[in-house]
């Protein structure tokens, strides 16, 4: 940490035009040197900001150093910055090359350090660095430290996993105000585009930043009567999407063209109602999981969301006509198919619908008796004709009974063959739904 401190402090002097690295001491023992510091804090000020301050200006520079951790569904973001607070006091400027000193540390409190706070910080985690630093140009950094903060922002997760957010947070004056001194960026750090160094920001594996972060002073009012000073940061974020691509959005997009695959399901396996109540219990998972990711705002409801929701009354609805679909099959001889059904199970759509037409041409003929020679001859005694009047009554049972089995194994056929074709039509039907949800929730 102190050797990152370091390269911070050489960019931060680099930046300030400050010139070379620091040369020996020129003082001939540690008793003239330390004179020599008492002389300029002697110069400072503890308690408020100094009469001979440059442009009565106080400095703040931030650097975003890292994005430690983004908490979508409580809306905050946890980020650790760099955050330099400065000042120029031109009477504790010295000659670097006669003294020898480019820079020295005091105890924190040592000199006036501006009460500046982060506005929308939720809590301080880390702040480090309790010195201060006076340098020869005369500049007091009054304040450095990494800090590890988390910040109050809103997330829009509608295009969720595609979705970009921009979080801002201001730094500003607390009890002062802007008459006392005013709180102002230094464009040797941020030129004219106001964005962030970024020199040693280190990557999030779970987002990426949109560009660098902005800052900009600007001024608050309270009351219409006091103004103070705040500079306002902005960080736009985008979220890496593979991995909610492959483990959320590609599973849910399977699961709802699977729903319309139980329709080719046969029903005499007796799974078509299983498979689809177990389609429907896998989306609702999905549908849970993908609450716990997000924030419960009816503000940003996501589209995914609303995807998955309609997959379940997709796959609700199919679980329905599944149901209808057995109940026809079984129908039984019991009722005959209308006849808008025989009509199209006999025209064309049979074939396009790769089943097979029923065939009319089949008729039950009628039940014949075949006599024989000795039933043909006269019969002249009573008992004789009794038993041929018994044969025949039988023969004509017997036919009545193989008519009517054949024509019930007919009618059964045609109310499965229907059953087929519900379920073919069916189909079509949830894969055009569901490419038509597809498309319009998610492309």
């Amino acid at each position: 940490m102190i050797r990152f401190r370091k390269r911070m402090v050489c960019v931060f002097m680099l930046l300030l035009t400050l010139l070379g690295a620091t040369s020996a001491s020129k003082f001939s023992n540690m008793d003239q040197e330390k004179t020599f510091i008492d002389s300029k804090i002697a110069l400072g000020t503890k308690s408020a900001p100094h009469a001979n301050m440059m442009n009565n200006t106080v400095y703040i520079f931030i650097d975003l150093y890292q994005l430690v951790e983004v908490e979508e569904r409580q809306g905050l973001l946890t980020v650790k910055l760099w955050i330099y607070v400065y000042y120029y006091l031109p009477e504790l400027a010295w000659n670097e090359t006669e003294v020898g000193i480019m820079s020295f540390d005091v105890p924190s409190r040592t000199f006036w350090k501006p009460d500046i706070i982060n506005y929308g910080m939720t809590k301080l985690r880390y702040s480090g660095f309790d010195e201060q630093t006076v340098y020869s140009s005369g500049i007091v950094a009054a304040e450095s430290t990494l800090q590890n903060v988390k910040i109050s922002c809103t997330f829009d997760v509608f295009y969720f996993p595609f979705d970009s957010q921009s979080c801002s947070f201001q730094v500003g004056q607390w009890a002062s105000n802007d008459g006392q001194y005013k709180l102002d960026i230094d464009r040797a750090f941020y030129g004219e585009s106001n964005e962030m160094l970024l020199e040693y920001y280190e990557h999030s594996d779970q987002w990426v930043l949109n560009g660098k972060p902005t800052i900009k002073p600007t001024v608050r009012t309270f009351n219409s009567i006091r103004r103070y000073g705040v500079v306002e940061v902005n960080i736009k974020l985008a979220r890496r999407h593979q991995f909610f691509l492959y483990v959320i959005m590609l599973p849910t997009i399977i699961l709802v063209f699977l729903s319309a695959l139980t329709f080719l399901l046969p029903v005499e396996s007796g799974e078509k109602v299983s498979l689809a109540i177990t389609i429907l219990l896998s989306q609702i998972v999905g549908l849970v999981v993908l609450s716990d990711i997000l924030p419960p705002s009816s503000q940003y409801f996501p589209l995914l969301g609303y995807y998955v929701i309609y997959s379940i009354i997709l796959i609700s609805i199919s679980i329905i006509a599944t149901v209808v679909v057995i109940n026809m099959h079984h129908v039984g001889p019991r009722q005959q198919v209308p006849k808008f059904a025989r009509k199209m199970m006999k025209s064309q759509l049979m074939p396009i619908l790769l089943l097979n037409p029923i065939d009319d041409t089949r008729k039950v003929r009628p039940a014949t008796i075949e006599t024989t020679d000795s039933d043909s001859k006269p019969v002249t005694s009573g008992r004789g004709r009794n038993t041929t009047e018994n044969i025949v009554g039988e023969r004509s049972n017997m036919g009545d009974v193989c008519r009517k089995e054949k024509n019930d194994a007919e009618r059964i056929a045609e109310w499965q063959q229907l059953a087929c074709l519900i379920d073919r039509i069916l189909l079509i039907v949830f894969l055009m739904a569901s490419i038509i949800g597809t498309l319009v929730f998610l492309v």
